[in-house]
């Protein structure tokens, strides 16, 4: 844990200030960056959440024994609108341990638009006692109704999938897209850095951090939508990627794409 408390210092500290201040919000949107150890933070902020210094109720918690706390994960491709209705009908009894519940959805993105309307009550008129903590691996994946009923907050990433060797790659590649000069006077250079399909999808996922990290940081509105056009691009050629493909058409689509966003 105590690497968990360090590496998301600044999540920590947020939230230690909100309970102390008494202005805790009652839904949480936490990006995770696939950061490695969400669950641990998950059970963490679930402990500070209900705020009683009993070992008894902290092992619970970490075995995922403590039974006012629901864990809602995908039935399938999506999450269905009566694993919500259950955790409704269940949260609306009394709690067993103290007057805190919490219900957590595993993959808040893939809410659909009837079961975000399921939850949309839930997050509107929040019952006394009842938090909601949505875990998604990006904000722009998940439905704005959602996202504008919850404090939205990101842990700083771990992805183990990208290793530091493809920094200098990643923001040469970005730079090359960014600078404004025709992609196809660095053409050669573009297909040398993303070489072929594994390379590939791991630079573009350390990409879409790397920009994420720029969105985040940024306050000129006209760059951050630039920025967000391209997370946007990067997740749908990513998931293009899991198909058979022409692989050098796809590097002039990619590219295509990106520059868009600095025409």
């Amino acid at each position: 844990m105590n690497n968990v408390l360090c590496d998301q210092k600044n999540f920590f500290n947020l939230i230690d200030k909100e309970i102390a201040s008494q202005k805790l919000t009652h839904a949480f949107c936490i990006e995770t960056n696939n950061y490695i150890y969400t669950r641990e933070v998950v059970k963490e902020l679930c402990k500070r959440i209900i705020g009683k210094n009993d070992s008894n109720i902290n092992f619970l918690i970490d075995q995922d024994m403590y039974p006012d706390i629901v864990y809602v994960s995908p039935d399938g491709d999506y999450i269905k609108k009566s694993q919500l209705l259950n955790v409704r009908k269940d949260f609306s009894t009394t709690s067993i341990f103290c007057e805190k519940k919490i219900y957590i959805i595993t993959d808040a993105d893939k809410l659909n638009e009837s079961s975000a309307n399921t939850i949309l009550k839930f997050l509107e008129e929040p019952r006394s006692g009842v938090y909601a903590i949505l875990l998604c691996s990006s904000r722009f994946k998940v439905l704005d109704t959602i996202i504008s009923r919850c404090q939205v907050l990101s842990l700083n990433s771990t992805n183990s999938d990208v290793s530091t060797q493809y920094d200098n790659d990643i923001k040469n590649l970005f730079n090359i897209i960014s600078s404004g000069i025709k992609t196809y006077v660095r053409y050669s250079e573009i297909l040398f850095i993303l070489e072929d399909k594994t390379k590939c999808s791991l630079l573009l996922k350390g990409m879409e951090l790397y920009i994420f990290d720029l969105y985040s940081s940024e306050d000129n509105n006209v760059k951050k939508k630039k920025y967000q056009f391209m997370i946007f691009v990067i997740e749908e050629m990513i998931d293009r990627l899991n198909y058979n493909l022409n692989f050098k058409l796809f590097v002039d689509d990619l590219i295509f794409r990106l520059g868009e966003a600095f025409e």
